[in-house]
């Protein structure tokens, strides 16, 4: 039986992909937070467009131990200069309603 050389290292080494695959998202979560740090400094100096939000960090802490409700999967921030307060859905722009699903999520 012939075994390519990325065949060797796949059965010897299972853990050598993954492991590039965490470290390739730790960088690109590390980035994400540093363009969130950008932003708060920019809002801070009155730089960043009229109601700049700065959309939440990602815990490197739990990267790898996401949930269904986590604070990852909301959009808070993401939204341009063209949105009005009407045309941002409710679950987006309205932290009431974001609160009152989260809270619903807890109880299922």
């Amino acid at each position: 039986m012939h075994f390519s050389s990325a065949q060797r290292l796949y059965s010897t080494s299972p853990l050598v992909p993954c492991y590039t695959l965490e470290v390739k998202i730790q960088v690109l979560a590390r980035k994400y937070n540093k363009l969130c740090d950008e932003l708060a400094e920019l809002i801070r100096k009155k730089n960043a467009p009229r109601g700049a939000v700065v959309p939440l960090y990602i815990d490197m802490e739990t990267l790898f131990k996401l949930d269904v409700d986590d604070d990852i999967w909301q959009d808070v921030g993401l939204t341009d200069d063209i949105d009005t307060l009407h045309s941002i859905p409710s679950w987006l722009g309205d932290e009431n309603v974001r609160q009152g699903i989260k809270a619903l999520l807890e109880l299922d």
